[in-house]
């Protein structure tokens, strides 16, 4: 039976994604991907790529793919290609201040428009209980992989400052995609957004959320790993059909009851309180911004210069 209540991670999902939309506008050369993953962690004497993997807290493809992208658009320079130590450019200073800036103008700007004190305030409380550092923006493992990845795990440290909303949301997600999928055995941002309510019967190949990324050649993810088929369409054999096995079967109907155990630890670990506290200003924000539609943050590799972006559909 579906829950009464929307995920967690959806909640989540529709005032991050607005937010990311937001920031990532192009006013700034550098990508939000390339600026809060890797250029905004970055120290001034710069350090090894490896050890940049415990300050950003993606996963070493994600980072391959944000120094490639800084290293095109001049933001950083490594003093021993291919392996010596990122160095932040003069052209990199700028636009990690020009990004600090920004940040800084969207989030006081969501703060009167949106009224996200109290959520930042619900949303700090309940993150005092991760016990790792998690990512300013959640970036899947790798271009070919959308599963959640946080690199080397590192203890948290308590903060002197309070960490921006963007941080905070992307943590939440983070955190709850890593539960999700060590339960469930797929990905969190595929299941919510392409196989939760998958019908039996299958669904034509174009109305199948393009983020999943099915073609029907039999190399893709999803077709690789045993989990649709793609067929003729019967009476229309120039059109495909896109149909569940038995393995995404089990997997479409394990996604709402692996949601709802991971919330159900959450609560007792960090209390029922403030677990609904959290939901409550999620979902008094979430009712001001065009994001219904939305079901989770859809961060896909793009490379070159951008690395990654946000690809929800925009209604």
């Amino acid at each position: 039976m579906k829950s009464k209540l929307e995920p967690l991670s959806v909640l989540v999902s529709r005032v991050l994604v607005p937010l990311v939309w937001e920031l990532d506008d192009g006013s700034n050369e550098a990508s939000l991907a390339v600026w809060a993953d890797l250029l905004r962690v970055v120290p001034d004497e710069g350090a090894l790529q490896q050890d940049l993997l415990a300050l950003a807290h993606v996963s070493p493809r994600s980072m391959n793919v944000l120094v490639s992208a800084a290293v095109k658009l001049g933001l950083v320079t490594i003093v021993k290609v291919p392996k010596g130590p990122l160095t932040p450019t003069k052209k990199g200073h700028a636009a990690r201040r020009a990004w600090d800036a920004h940040l800084a103008a969207v989030e006081k700007r969501w703060r009167r428009e949106h009224k996200t004190a109290p959520l930042i305030a619900a949303l700090a409380r309940l993150m005092e209980g991760i016990e790792v550092e998690l990512p300013w923006l959640l970036l899947p493992y790798g271009p070919a992989d959308n599963s959640a990845s946080i690199g080397p795990p590192v203890p948290r440290q308590p903060l002197h400052d309070g960490l921006p909303l963007l941080a905070l949301l992307s943590q939440l997600l983070a955190a709850l995609a890593l539960s999700y999928e060590s339960k469930h055995g797929w990905m969190l941002s595929m299941m919510s957004t392409t196989f939760d309510g998958f019908p039996d019967e299958g669904l034509p190949m174009e109305d199948v959320p393009a983020f999943a990324g099915v073609k029907g050649n039999g190399k893709t993810l999803h077709e690789r790993h045993g989990i649709l088929t793609v067929e003729p369409m019967a009476g229309q054999p120039r059109r495909k059909i896109v149909k569940l096995t038995e393995k995404g079967v089990r997997f479409r109907d394990l996604h709402l009851p692996t949601i709802e155990s991971v919330e159900r630890e959450w609560a007792a670990q960090d209390g029922l309180e403030a677990l609904a506290h959290v939901r409550r200003e999620l979902s008094r924000v979430a009712a001001g911004l065009p994001t219904r539609h939305v079901r989770h943050l859809c961060m896909q590799y793009r490379g070159g210069e951008a690395a990654f972006t946000e690809v929800s559909p925009r209604s």
